[in-house]
């Protein structure tokens, strides 16, 4: 059962007002669940108030074997999820050592798991992935399937919390025979990090960082051939690199160019330790006015 809470969250097609947001993350709950081998079953979204978050909690227990809310499980003034759970049944946990994903509740009522998960997308697919998916699969008898995992070569020093156990989403190019891995942005929120990363580095709760060089694991979102088959460009951002990479997959779907933006002197480095199979660069040189071939 998956229950979508939040007074500002509203249906897709509802006509937005300022502060609205269109409610996915259940549906993409769903998806999940139903991929994992569940059978799920989508409630309506319920605002924060306590008495109805309380009574949505208790009828999704009576009809499901695990209960999924999304939102609520974070400290704040409306965020009452915990606390309907501790009053129909165990609150168990309230806060696990990962980012993104930290504010995740678990809870037992009635001898039924109830998770709740953050709001954030990104925060929420990893909540998914490493908690709700062994979780769903243990109900089926099973084990979750290992993980394709590759060698690659850290581009950029990556640093972490000693706090937390993190996933770093990265994208993966194959340069030279090696997997290479660019750390893409870190916020709960950015989901577009998740979109376009091609796999996930773990960085244990007992690092405080990766130094660029390293070879690390990464685990796989996209396929090999994918990755094999991408240009990856680091460097300066041009918009005819966007331009290009569309009409690169548009003339041969099997294709893909990757683009990462770090600067004109990032982007020459990337080149210079093969890191890169192009670097776009905007330098100029101040004597002769000419951009870049002065510092070719």
């Amino acid at each position: 059962g998956i229950i979508p809470t939040g007074t500002e969250i509203v249906e897709p097609g509802t006509e937005l007002k300022i502060g609205d947001i269109i409610d996915f993350n259940s549906r993409t709950f769903a998806a999940q669940v139903s991929e994992w081998g569940g059978e799920a079953k989508r409630y309506g979204i319920v605002r924060d108030d306590f008495e109805l978050i309380k009574q949505a909690v208790s009828k999704a227990n009576e009809e499901n074997d695990i209960v999924l809310i999304n939102a609520g499980s974070s400290a704040g003034r409306e965020d009452y999820t915990s606390s309907a759970v501790s009053e129909l049944g165990e609150l168990v946990i309230h806060g696990v050592a990962i980012k993104p994903g930290k504010p995740v509740m678990m809870g037992i009522i009635n001898g039924k798991p109830v998770i709740g998960i953050p709001g954030f997308p990104v925060s929420a697919y990893f909540v998914m992935e490493e908690i709700v998916k062994p979780v769903i699969y243990g109900f089926q008898g099973l084990e979750t399937e290992a993980d394709k995992v590759v060698d690659a070569v850290l581009t950029r020093r990556c640093m972490s919390s000693l706090k937390y156990h993190e996933f770093v989403r990265v994208k993966l190019g194959y340069i030279a025979g090696r997997f290479v891995a660019t750390p893409l942005a870190r916020g709960a929120g950015a989901t577009m990090s998740l979109v376009n990363a091609d796999g996930v580095l773990e960085i244990d709760q007992s690092i405080e960082g990766i130094e660029a060089g390293t070879v690390v694991k990464v685990k796989l979102l996209s396929s090999e051939d994918k990755i094999k088959n991408t240009l990856v460009c680091i460097g300066s951002h041009d918009p005819i690199i966007d331009i290009a990479a569309d009409l690169l997959h548009r003339k041969n779907k099997k294709y893909f160019l990757s683009s990462s933006n770090v600067g004109s002197t990032g982007g020459l480095m990337a080149l210079k330790t093969g890191e890169t199979h192009m670097a776009p660069t905007h330098l100029l040189d101040m004597d002769s006015g000419i951009y870049n071939t002065s510092y070719l």
